[in-house]
């Protein structure tokens, strides 16, 4: 266990000499060890300091929304797609960049390059003023697996009424099918409603058939299969009903003033029509002399055929940079009420967030040769990857110009014995924010 003390973090103490600079261009092969290991450390220690400008650019850009007018689904997928970054780490730096101004020593750490971007995301989850510092201390001195266990427990013995409700909106459940064909599932659940899937998925463990050659976790694949079975057999009564079918009445141009709403009477705009309408079973209701109107024969707006052609093309929602996963909705470039064909030149796949773009947000698409070209409201091509940025010099240089003097041992914890008092750390932290609380009730305040 460390000491609780905290030391404050300014970025202008005296910085050792830059480790490895002078072996920067020679061949790692012919590095000796303990060169090897200064300039790994001297590398990322600079890596830090970049890191640190990266949030403070990607806070900017949070602010501003510049990634809407890209037509990305969050900053995230807007940072993934222009640095090349997998989904979850361009999440976490934009989550850090979205809290780095409530966390201003985090921030002069992080720009020092005294703290790396995943210590940096484990403080800006959980810190407030009164234990900000006290958790700057932790990551000096613990590695990042015990600093993030040190906010784990912190987080969930704080968690108030407001947070655990935030936690249900937060819940969702992501499904897909992988480069190899296997389904896989993600999502997260609040604890009692994962409760309730724990023991149906223990239910249907315990009745199935025991494979000799499957491991627990196997079988409890095999039980959620059987979960979906039970339920489908349970609803399916044979008739063919269209219980849960989306019923939307439009008039036959849905560009003039008529009906157009959602069933049982919502009115919706006739671009949120068009968008249904892309790719939606169609009855026709025909109404003559005054007659109720009837419903005649329903057919399809993309037929299976077509469909299953489109998804060998596209795969996915073709949108730049897109990553969502899921069903997809087949888009018509000129829109079929309009005369545009149901043909593959005329349609492409678009996950929902951006077929509503293109109908309700302003952005468009056209067919250029075999590619489509997506456009921004303001008539700007996205393009489908972004130019890389050209690379003068090396990162120490690019370092420097940022005015900081970096010290490679400042990112490095001193050496860790033994394993983190985690409970302990906790009781330090709800110290903390007790005394903030007493000071800011003192009358003398």
């Amino acid at each position: 266990m460390f000491d609780h003390e905290t030391k404050p973090v300014t970025g202008t103490e005296e910085s050792a000499p830059e480790a490895g600079t002078g072996s920067a261009a020679r061949n790692p092969g012919e590095l000796t060890d303990d060169e090897l290991d200064q300039e790994i450390h001297g590398l990322w220690a600079h890596i830090h300091v970049a890191m640190g400008r990266a949030v403070a650019l990607q806070a900017e850009v949070n602010r501003r929304g510049l990634w809407s007018t890209w037509g990305a689904k969050s900053p995230g997928q807007w940072l993934s797609w222009r640095a090349g970054l997998a989904v979850a780490e361009a999440n976490r730096l934009s989550g850090v960049a979205d809290r780095i101004d409530d966390c201003p020593n985090t921030k002069r750490a992080l720009d020092a390059g005294e703290l790396s971007m995943a210590k940096a995301a484990a403080i800006t989850r959980v810190a407030t003023p009164a234990t900000e510092d006290t958790l700057l201390d932790y990551a000096r001195h613990a590695p990042t697996p015990e600093l993030e266990s040190i906010a784990r427990a912190y987080r969930k013995v704080t968690e108030s009424d407001a947070d655990d409700t935030d936690r249900r909106r937060g819940r969702y459940l992501s499904t897909f099918f992988d480069e190899h064909s296997d389904y896989i599932i993600t999502g997260r659940l609040p604890a009692d409603a994962g409760a309730v899937v724990d023991k149906a998925l223990g239910i249907a463990h315990d009745s199935l058939a025991r494979d000799p050659e499957a491991d627990t976790s196997a079988r409890y694949a095999d039980a959620l299969v059987a979960v979906a079975e039970a339920a489908l057999a349970a609803r399916d009564t044979g008739s063919g009903s269209d219980r849960y079918q989306v019923v939307v009445h439009v008039t036959d141009d849905v560009l003039k003033p008529g009906l157009c709403e959602v069933e049982p009477g919502a009115r919706i705009s006739p671009q949120t029509a068009r968008r249904m309408a892309c790719d939606a079973a169609l009855v026709e209701m025909i109404q003559r002399d005054g007659t109720p109107p009837w419903p005649g024969r329903k057919s399809r707006v993309v037929p299976a055929r077509l469909r299953r052609a489109l998804n060998a093309r596209d795969r996915s929602c073709r949108w730049p940079g897109c990553t969502a996963r899921g069903r997809y909705d087949a888009h018509h470039i000129r829109f079929w009420g309009d005369g545009g064909p149901t043909m593959p030149d005329n349609l492409v796949l678009l996950c929902r967030t951006h077929h509503r773009l293109v109908h309700e947000g302003g952005f468009s698409v056209v067919k250029a040769g075999s590619e489509f070209k997506f456009l921004s409201p303001q008539g700007r091509e996205i393009p489908p990857v972004p130019e890389p940025a050209r690379v003068s010099g090396d990162i120490r240089a690019q370092v420097g110009a940022l005015g900081v003097a970096v010290d490679p041992q400042t990112s490095l914890p001193p050496q860790f014995v033994g394993e983190t008092d985690v409970g302990l750390c906790v009781h330090f932290l709800l110290r903390d924010e007790s005394t903030a609380a007493a000071a800011r009730a003192s009358p003398s305040n």
